[in-house]
């Protein structure tokens, strides 16, 4: 792992780690420990698990749903004795006996259903961090436990050529699309397919909510996945087509999928010419070797979704490499060197393929790097703190880090080319908040920096604790409306395109709401029903519901009330 030091990259790639077609709800399951810390797993007496699984919909019982509990940690694996599994009966009622106090990982999978809920509330059951867990006292009985499968979707249809020809051997993903905090869109594949010999493609097991459906890329074959011709000087394969036909996905045709499905997705990928990208790796010293080279493409829009245009090339003794064909676009290239497993040096490299084999030089160190100072008020401590830029995007997450030192000053290494963002590492210091982010002359605390290979950066970075709070009720006429989902919003639409100026809460039993942590400045506040899609986070929502949106002018550490009424979705 790298050192704070030198910074480091999470990188979640959720759009591929989400392409599994079962849909598996986890629910952390934790029994408390025995009054005697001393007393072995073993000694205790032993206790019982047991409930009922229905429909979500109708309420209606579930025979066969399946159920796994397993240990979670080894002392627990230990008393347990292996994981159980059970199934449920044709009243939908389970019973796991004699389960060892510990801590569990429970599992509920049926054909036909896409996710689990457990109603809040049962003995039994407690709330933390969006997690419902069990606990489960030596010896106790947890009895009557009622566990909801929702009903899953299906998408299904057909793909064909330029030619009108049945298209067989080709992948088809589901991409479930949602608006996050800064007004992007979310991209995740959740489901695939492979058309048949007729071209059909069926997407099963899949959750209600707003979908778009791409396909393209390479024939499946036996074994291995083929182009539809290849060759020294490049190859074809499928364009990445959504539907209904178009290469970009923002004017992709959003499908709402319900529990009765879509069964009548037809449309045409046409062909198109694949490339390689070739090129060698310059390290500074002949000892420092990169092992592979990384590549993402992006599409027109900035999306970084394509399971075609991410990967790695393997990088050959005298430093060179050559990519599998790829299709036409840009693409962002990066190798890195390490010593005794420690990330030292990057390198990246921009390229685009336009209609040849394309080269690349990636200069290891040739990188990009932020430094500076930081001022803050003497009631902010500044032990701990770490400056980040940060980069959101459809489906993955990239951050950078420096610690400040006792000199109130940071240095973040190795930062990758593109647009980034200031931030604080570990936000929930609430109130504390970057105010002023001054690199040479400008500032970027409420915008994007860009940045290109070779960029040498020195800062000031003002940090500041003056956030406000906002409360009230959520109501109807004179009734507390529940669970809804109350948004603060810049009025600024620059600002709307930073995440951390858009602030959420959720209503509860009385209707009450709470944000803390606002930023000096205008506002826009409204609450709505949740929506899969979050689409009151999409840039011009606030501005399309006007009628019935508050103003909000938040000064420096003020605290305002104020009650809302529901906004209803379109």
């Amino acid at each position: 792992m790298t050192p704070a030091s030198t910074g480091r990259v999470r990188r979640f790639f959720s759009c591929l780690s989400a392409l599994a077609v079962s849909c598996l709800l986890v629910a952390i399951v934790v029994a408390a420990q025995t009054a005697d810390a001393k007393q072995p797993h073993g000694s205790q007496s032993p206790g019982q698990i047991s409930g009922h699984v229905y429909r979500s919909d109708t309420g209606e019982p579930i025979a066969r749903a399946e159920l796994e509990l397993s240990a979670t940690d080894e002392a627990t694996a230990e008393a347990a004795g292996g994981k159980g599994i059970v199934r449920s009966g044709a009243d939908g009622s389970f019973v796991f006996p004699d389960v060892p106090a510990g801590k569990y990982q429970l599992e509920v999978w049926r054909n036909g259903f896409a996710e689990s809920s457990w109603p809040g509330g049962e003995p039994g059951f407690e709330e933390a961090s969006g997690v419902r867990s069990i606990s489960l006292k030596p010896g106790e009985k947890l009895e009557n436990l009622s566990i909801r499968l929702h009903p899953a979707g299906v998408l299904a249809g057909q793909i064909s050529d330029e030619d009108h020809e049945a298209v067989p051997g080709i992948e088809v993903h589901a991409l479930l699309v949602k608006f996050v905090r800064g007004g992007r869109r979310q991209i995740n594949a959740i489901g695939r397919a492979v058309t048949d010999d007729l071209g059909n493609f069926r997407i099963a097991n899949l959750p209600p909510g707003p979908y778009c459906v791409r396909a393209g890329g390479l024939i499946a074959r036996p074994m291995k996945n083929v182009g539809l011709k290849e060759g020294p000087a490049g190859g074809m394969q499928y364009r990445n087509t959504y539907y209904p036909g178009t290469p970009s996905l923002d004017e992709a045709q959003v499908l709402h999928l319900t529990a009765e499905g879509i069964n009548d997705i037809q449309f045409a990928v046409p062909a198109e010419g694949t490339f390689t990208i070739a090129g060698e790796v310059l390290a500074k010293s002949p000892l420092d070797r990169a092992e592979e080279v990384r590549y993402v493409a992006r599409d027109a829009e900035g999306y970084s979704f394509s399971t075609a245009g991410l990967g790695f090339a393997q990088v050959a003794p005298d430093g060179s490499f050559k990519t599998p064909p790829l299709p036409p676009g840009e693409y962002m290239l990066s190798a890195d060197v390490t010593r005794e497993g420690v990330q030292t040096e990057l390198g990246y490299a921009s390229v685009r393929i336009v209609g040849s084999n394309a080269h690349a030089s990636i200069q290891i160190g040739h990188r990009i790097e932020v430094s500076g100072k930081v001022e803050a008020p003497k009631s902010i401590s500044l032990q701990g703190t770490k400056i980040a830029l940060e980069t959101f995007g459809p489906g993955f997450y990239l951050l950078h880090e420096g610690a400040v030192d006792s000199g109130s000053r940071f240095v973040i290494p190795n930062v990758p080319p593109g647009e980034n963002m200031f931030a604080l590492l570990d936000s929930d210091r609430n109130p504390v908040y970057v105010k002023e982010s001054v690199c040479n002359g400008r500032d970027y605390a409420s915008t994007v920096v860009m940045l290109a290979p070779g960029t040498s950066l020195d800062c000031t970075v003002t940090l500041a604790n003056d956030t406000g709070v906002i409360r009230g009720k959520v109501i109807n006429g004179d009734d507390p409306i529940t669970k809804v989902v109350v948004v603060l919003i810049p009025e600024s639409k620059e600002l709307r395109r930073i995440p951390r100026y858009t602030l959420t809460s959720t209503a509860d039993a009385a209707g009450e709401y709470r944000i803390s942590g606002v930023i000096p400045g205008d506002y826009l506040l409204f609450a709505v029903p949740p929506s899969p899609d979050n689409k009151h986070f999409a840039l011009d929502f606030a501005d399309r519901h006007r009628a019935s949106v508050e103003r909000i002018g938040m000064k420096t550490s003020g605290m305002q009330t104020v009650n809302l009424k529901l906004t209803n979705l379109e």
